[in-house]
């Protein structure tokens, strides 16, 4: 398959649990022929974690997330694969919004595949959703996957 200017040529799809893999995949099931001759990017971002009892600016990544992140990563790019997709992987520390954004601009990121996780009425008026903040501000096409 030619590559056509319409599709995009750099994908990026952060993931963040082992569900948003599942649930983004099975949606690129879909838009498989279109992204053949597309290079996909999965990225995960730890989140930072504010130590108070050290102090507001002292940052503390645990142990853990790496190794889950990287496992994660590993999913996504396995079940990539059995759709004849390769991928390469990114694992960033920081804002997931921020880290997003960035990385999309840096790496001229044509398109972001982002999966919305659903929330309650309680948690949507406590917290925003990262998804309405990647589409707000993200300088790049985003394909939100419900």
């Amino acid at each position: 398959m030619e590559r056509d200017d319409d599709m995009p040529g750099k994908i990026l799809i952060p993931i963040n649990t082992e569900q948003s893999v599942d649930k983004v995949l099975n949606e690129l099931k879909f838009l498989n022929p279109l992204l053949l001759n597309s290079h996909i990017t999965l990225l995960y971002v730890q989140t930072l974690v504010y130590n108070t009892a050290v102090g507001l600016d002292a940052v503390v990544v645990t142990p853990e997330v790496e190794p889950e992140g990287l496992r994660i990563l590993e999913r996504g790019r396995e079940s990539l694969g059995k759709m004849k997709l390769c991928c390469q992987t990114a694992l960033k520390t920081g804002n997931p919004v921020q880290e997003i954004v960035q990385y999309a601009a840096k790496e001229r990121i044509d398109l972001i595949i982002l999966c919305r996780r659903e929330q309650g009425l309680l948690e949507s008026l406590l917290f925003s959703n990262m998804s309405d903040e990647l589409i707000e501000k993200a300088a790049t096409n985003i394909l939100v996957v419900k």
